[in-house]
């Protein structure tokens, strides 16, 4: 089913010299529902261009300093997404042609009227948003987002996810390392009215913690050693889109309220900055770690919990929907270069299926990438694989050397299998186990299950 193009206001840059003209071109625009920022010089124009993201820019060309077509120089050498309208005085073809050249959008002698000022901002703006919808074109057929599942949790799971779509509510996704927590995120965004504009992604667990407020709230110049220019944060990169916070567990506490203010009021300040800005986004956040335990536990912020947690989905792991183990294969062999696109034999796929997968679907693809190169035939056999065949017992080996192993390792998979049999529900697993909650969720951190 179609989604429609979000709903959004076309943010407008001016950048002319003349105040006056300015001022009340500023007012009238703002009258007509757009949001409007300006700047009196080239360059202060391309300062604002660069900080903040913007649909549009009118744009004058003779002005002193930078002029309009050096502004239109340097954005495309940066690829600064606005289109261009450029103004002037003085009409003349050979600025007119090069203007075109550096990739305005239209050309238009002063005066002008408001009216077909607007109707040029409207159709621009128009523009724009079909180059993003076929940016988003061109991502679904390259088969982001997609997910495969013949199993009945995980299709329950992606008609929810479709529903939770059509809301701007915060959804916290759990599971695993490797069940696909980022491929549901992007779903839920490609079936938003946000679709068309950016899916941001941003790996807590990747980034220094020194680092995390610049790269997410951006810094103004000279906001730190280093701060030559400034900079747009992921935020303003997200602004009208949808914002993925993946290992949300690893942000710092200090960062937590700063992060709360965003979700709540839509508001932040670049490191550096006093002016408060505002964006118009929906965050998705991701997990494998024990939130509510961390936030008992006084290391994340129950209110932010709380406010990220509106609707949670929490993805099985690999070994709890084995009925997929078949058809992922098929796809991830589907999608590798052409002379390694293999089959996969009946022996091979068998040794798949009794695997349990501790990395799940990243560890499938990454065992069945090795197979398809080392395989010296068109078909990957058990040898290929380099995965050690599972066996009920050793009664099922005469003659075979006992396997032994550490306490440790016993308690991991029988903690694994007693919570595969409660599917999660850790108050039950610890009365099954004969232990509080609390050794549970330490146990449970403590081996990475």
């Amino acid at each position: 089913m179609p989604v429609a193009a979000p709903k959004r206001t076309a943010r407008v840059c001016i950048i002319d010299d003349e105040e006056p003209f300015v001022s009340v071109l500023r007012e009238e625009l703002a009258r007509e529902g757009f949001k409007v920022a300006s700047a009196l010089s080239g360059g202060d124009g391309m300062k604002l261009l660069e900080d903040e993201p913007f649909d549009v820019c009118i744009l004058d060309i003779n002005m002193p300093g930078l002029n309009g077509l050096e502004v239109l120089g340097r954005a495309a050498e940066q690829a600064i997404p606005a289109e261009f309208i450029v103004l002037t005085a003085c009409t003349s073809l050979q600025t007119a042609v090069e203007a075109i050249r550096l990739g305005a959008y239209e050309f238009l002698a002063k005066p002008c009227s408001l009216e077909k000022m607007a109707f040029l901002i409207r159709k621009a703006f128009e523009k724009r948003l079909l180059r993003q919808d076929s940016l988003v074109l061109k991502r679904m057929s390259e088969g982001r987002g997609r997910i495969i599942t013949k199993s009945r949790s995980v299709a329950k799971l992606l008609s929810e996810a479709g529903k939770v779509a059509r809301s701007d509510a915060p959804v916290l996704i759990l599971g695993e390392s490797g069940t696909g927590k980022e491929l549901f995120a992007e779903f839920i965004h490609e079936n938003s009215s946000r679709s068309a504009a950016p899916f941001i992604i941003f790996n807590a667990a990747t980034i220094q913690h020194g680092l995390f407020e610049s790269e997410l709230f951006g810094y103004e110049k000279g906001a730190f050693t280093g701060a030559l220019a400034s900079k747009a944060g992921l935020l303003e990169l997200a602004d009208g889109g949808t914002l993925f916070l993946d290992e949300i567990g690893e942000v710092p506490y200090e960062m937590q309220a700063k992060l709360l203010r965003v979700i709540e009021k839509g508001t932040f300040y670049k490191v550096g900055g006093t002016k408060e800005l505002h964006v118009d986004l929906r965050v998705v956040t991701a997990t494998n770690r024990d939130l509510p335990g961390m936030a008992a536990g006084g290391r994340f912020r129950e209110d932010l919990y709380y406010r990220l947690s509106s609707v949670v989905m929490e993805l099985p792991p690999l070994r709890e929907r084995k009925e997929d183990i078949p058809i992922l294969a098929e796809d991830l062999l589907s999608r590798l270069p052409a002379g390694y696109r293999k089959k996969i034999s009946p022996a091979a796929l068998d040794v798949l299926l009794m695997h349990s997968w501790p990395g799940n679907i990243r560890e499938l693809q990454n065992a069945l990438n090795r197979a398809a190169i080392i395989s010296d035939s068109d078909e990957i056999g058990p040898s290929d694989l380099h995965i050690e065949p599972v066996h009920a017992s050793n009664a099922d080996r005469p003659g075979a050397a006992p396997v032994l192993v550490s306490l440790a390792e016993m308690e991991k998979e029988h903690i694994g299998k007693v919570l595969g049999h409660t599917k999660g529900n850790r108050k039950k697993a610890a009365e099954i186990l004969g232990i509080d909650v609390k050794t549970l969720y330490r146990k449970i951190r403590l081996y990475g299950l």
